[in-house]
């Protein structure tokens, strides 16, 4: 098995992500960009997976978005959009993206009614073409936009709620595709990613997505299971053939391994179809009661139709439930009404060709990966169309066998959500952060590739080329194909799909006469291409090599009577290393496979000179050897010819010359994100704009409120003239909001704000001073007096305090005092609509400084007593004794007065302790 988030064959890990290490804290999402609805999966650091809910709480968004007068709007509000204004609404881009301008996608789009003005203008002509629509902007260039920009917005849409439901940054996304997606849709799907900044980990098949999320939950202990996964969606079905079995590992374990085997579609079959069919019956019935015919028969009206369309898609959901439906649309045209009904059995009839189609893609899937049904060990279900009751029971009807034995027709899978949770997983894996699982996993292609190599300058008279077929049907994603052939001309190389020969890509691959030029007395180089088919499903080259082979002969130091031996001996070495040159240049096309990144052929001369010094080396070796080991005997063999290698890597660059549809451009994804840049901006502005208005809005209601219900308080402190001015201009705002107001600036919105809540705050600021100051000047008074009677305790408590320091404290507290009694006097000639002079904060201020001051005092300890001085004339006295007797004396006298130290600093911790807790 391969590993996915490498090259060669390994395991690709999976997680249920029982323990996660992430050490950017960013998240990684799955998005299963469907048809009609986008999941978005979801997994960020210490949670599971998850499906994430979008602004409205709903597990899945509408693929849409719409784009009028300046606003964009998606999912369930651009869905709104659309039947308003059908033309200013995008729906199925998905089936638009990598297209052609003359691609019958759009008449396949065109006979569902979504009809698109399509522009191909010098801008867009060399990568398809632009999409034209009623944007109602003044700004022209908002009315044209590329496929890719788009689906980019759409992409940026999944990034942004998946970001706000996870609350982490979102930069790495797995986006599922269809099976049928070429590669021009898959590189496609991929610059829109890049446009909308993501980093896309890899693309994955849809059912194939599916198919890991069902091999996780089961266990496959010793034999191959083989199941078969039907997907039938909004406009397709799809069906895959996976082969699940379990590998012993380490520890009585098995690893689940899964691989594709087989796939098949119908492009076209999805629930969408059975949707057109209701909506062409519900308009031919319109036209019937109201006989309307011609230019007056309601498909000619956009607007109806997409309020027809809409009703379409409900009554296919109810008659999956009910046998029977009633329809009614109110003023679907020129104020008439729709009344009629709908039964199960009419939509069945009149879907009969539809139903025919169902299990053919079946029968492909089957013959391509070469079983029968009865080699089927299960069925698994998924996509909404499944649901329609005749779909399930024409599939319950094919897995029956001749015996009456069905084969069960499951549904483990949550339909809707698999592909998401399938994506997520395997971006779990591809990324380093998270820790995983281990379940093996293969995908394949369903297209073949090959290749057509040319002279790059070639002559009319030139009939040079090369084809070799790269990857066949049903090759193994991530791998690798080397072409190798000898040519001295730079080539260029077109990458086609086998099955109707539509180029892919094209390179020219340069470098190849310079290199021939330099090594060409060696011969004709050996050149090698290396093709990559990707986890994306895209081919593409990624190596570009000529290699030359240098033979290099040592002389024979015999004698000549020895050379005739000697040169029968010569033949067979020489053809010993023309062997070693064949091994040699498989040798090269093996490491041509170990490779990945391809070269750019900046350093081929550094990369010959080490290969020169390397064998220049080995030779040298080679002959001291033969001088030491050749002794004096001049008959023994001499040594054989050897061989050198030069490597020159060579240039490419894609061109796409002749490729029918190209990617975007650098300079065109560029102006891609600038546009989504500018679109960001104006709607962050956008909502400034709103929040403000908003923020007005609710302020006026609240003051209004306030007053009112504080009327008596307010009416205390403020004239009733005043009050009712405030109530006026309150009016007058909420007025000027709802007419010439309503598209006024940010900064008008907040400037009137400010103005209001600036009066409306002295207002209840008068109040709470009437309530509150009363209280807090008897509070500072009765502090001041407490705080009096403790400092004269402290003159005699704490006499380390200096009496200078207590009267700086007095003063402060008088001062204190005065500057109280003269604001209060001050308050006192005020009315109760006067702005007070004295305050609630200023008093509380003003008693801080006071508390800082008595803080500094309390925080001073009382000072520890010094220690008593050694008495040195008394060890003086006590010199005739004895060294021995002196030094027990002194060690005594030392130890006597260490205890006592001690107990003078205990006595002194023990008084200090006291006093603090006496100022407790």
């Amino acid at each position: 098995m391969r590993r996915i988030s490498s090259m060669n064959v390994g395991v690709l890990a999976l997680t249920f992500l029982v323990g996660l290490v992430v050490a950017n804290g960013l998240a990684i999402i799955g998005i299963d960009l469907g048809t009609d609805y986008m999941k978005v999966g979801v997994v960020r650091p210490g949670r599971s997976f998850e499906i994430v809910l979008n602004e409205v709480s709903k597990r899945k968004s509408q693929t849409m978005l719409s784009i009028f007068e300046g606003e964009r709007e998606y999912g369930t509000n651009a869905f709104g959009m659309y039947t308003r204004k059908p033309k200013s609404a995008l729906l199925r881009l998905k089936d638009l993206i990598g297209k052609s301008a003359d691609h019958p996608a759009f008449e396949n789009l065109e006979k569902h009614g979504y009809i698109y003005e399509v522009v191909v203008d010098e801008t867009s002509k060399d990568s398809g073409f632009k999409l034209k629509f009623d944007t109602k902007t003044e700004e022209d260039d908002r009315s044209l936009f590329r496929v890719e920009e788009l689906i980019a917005m759409i992409l940026q849409y999944a990034k942004r709620i998946a970001e706000d439901y996870s609350e982490t940054t979102v930069k790495d996304a797995v986006i599922t595709v269809p099976s049928y997606f070429s590669q021009f849709e898959r590189e496609a799907l991929l610059d829109a990613a890049e446009i909308a900044g993501l980093n896309v980990l890899t693309l994955v098949d849809e059912n194939a997505a599916a198919a890991l999320q069902h091999g996780i939950y089961k266990e496959f202990p010793n034999e191959t299971s083989t199941i078969l996964i039907y997907n039938m969606g909004a406009a397709s079905t799809q069906v895959t053939v996976v082969d699940f079995w379990g590998k012993p590992v380490k520890n009585s374990k098995n690893l689940t391994q899964l691989a594709v085997r087989a796939k098949a579609w119908d492009e076209t079959l999805g629930g969408s179809e059975f949707d057109l069919r209701v909506a062409k019956y519900l308009a031919e019935i319109f036209n019937e009661q109201n006989d309307l015919k011609g230019d007056k028969a309601i498909q000619n009206f956009a607007r109806p139709m997409a309020r027809i369309r809409k009703e379409a898609i409900k009554i296919k959901e109810v008659l999956s439930a009910n046998e029977e439906i009633p329809v009614s649309i109110q003023s679907l045209l020129n104020d008439i009404d729709l009344f009629t009904s709908i039964s199960r059995k009419g939509l069945e009839s009149m879907s009969e060709d539809l139903f025919e189609r169902v299990t053919k893609p079946i029968d492909e899937a089957l013959k391509k990966a070469g079983i029968t049904k009865s080699d089927l060990d299960g069925v698994e279900i998924i996509g909404g169309s499944v649901r329609i009751p005749k779909v399930k029971q024409i599939l319950t009807d094919y897995f029956t066998t001749e015996d009456d034995s069905e084969l069960e027709l499951g549904q483990h899978l949550n339909g809707d959500e698999a592909m998401a949770l399938g994506a997520v997983f395997i971006g779990a894996n591809l990324s380093k952060g998270f820790r995983v699982r281990n379940i093996g996993f293969t995908d394949i292609t369903t297209f073949p590739v090959g290749v057509d190599i040319f002279n790059l300058e070639a002559e009319e008279d030139d009939q040079w080329n090369k084809h070799a077929l790269l990857f066949n049907h049903n090759n193994s994603l991530n791998s690798r194909k080397v072409v190798t052939f000898q040519h001295i001309k730079d080539i260029t190389c077109t990458l086609t799909d086998e099955g109707n020969s539509v180029p892919l890509a094209q390179y020219d691959v340069k470098g190849i006469i310079e290199a021939n030029d330099k090594y060409g007395h060696l011969g004709k180089p050996k050149v090698s291409l290396t093709f990559l088919l990707s986890l994306n499903g895209t081919a593409e080259l990624v190596k570009a090599e000529a290699t030359f082979i240098e033979k290099i002969v040592y002389e024979n130091e015999t004698k000549d009577e020895e050379n005739k031996t000697t040169d029968v001996k010569d033949e067979n070495d020489d053809e010993k290393a023309e062997k070693e040159d064949e091994k040699a240049e498989k040798e090269v096309e093996k490491d041509d496979e170990k490779d990945d990144k391809n070269g750019d052929g900046k350093d081929d001369e550094k990369d010959d000179e080490k290969d020169d010094r390397k064998d220049d080396e080995k030779g040298k070796e080679k002959e001291n050897e033969k001088d030491e080991n050749s002794n004096s005997t001049k008959t023994k063999k001499p040594k054989g010819p050897s061989k050198k290698t030069h490597r020159v890597k060579l240039s490419f660059e894609r061109m796409d010359k002749g490729v029918p549809q190209k990617g975007l451009s650098a300079e065109e994804k560029k102006e891609g994100k600038a546009l989504l840049a500018k679109w960001k901006i104006l709607e962050a502005a956008k909502a400034l704009h709103e929040q403000a208005r908003n923020e007005l809005e609710s302020f006026v209601f609240a003051c209004r409120d306030r007053l009112r219900s504080n009327e008596e308080d307010v009416a205390k402190v403020s004239s009733e003239e005043d009050v009712q001015k405030l109530f006026n201009d309150l009016e007058e705002v909420e007025d000027w909001l709802y007419e010439e107001g309503e598209n006024a600036e940010t900064t008008e919105y907040k400037s009137k704000q400010k103005e209001l809540a600036k009066r409306v705050n002295k207002i209840f600021s008068r109040i709470g001073e009437m309530i509150q100051l009363p209280l807090t000047k008897k509070a500072a008074r009765e502090l001041v007096t407490t705080l009096k009677t403790q400092i004269a305790n402290w003159t005699v408590e704490r006499p380390w305090i200096s009496e200078e320091e207590f009267e700086v404290l007095q003063k402060q507290m008088n001062s204190f005092v005065s500057w109280l009694d003269n604001a209060e006097a001050e308050q006192d000639a005020l009315s109760s609509q006067d702005d007070p002079v004295l305050t609630s904060v200023a008093i509380v201020n003003e008693l801080e400084q006071i508390n800082f001051a008595v803080e500094q005092i309390l925080k001073r300890r009382k000072p520890r007593p010094k220690k008593p001085k050694v008495n040195k004339t008394k060890i003086e006295e006590n010199s005739s004794k004895t060294e021995n007797e002196e030094t027990v004396k002194e060690e005594s006298d030392g130890t006597e007065d260490t205890e006592e130290e001690k107990q003078n600093e205990d006595t002194a911790n023990d008084e200090s302790e006291g006093e603090a807790h006496d100022e407790l």
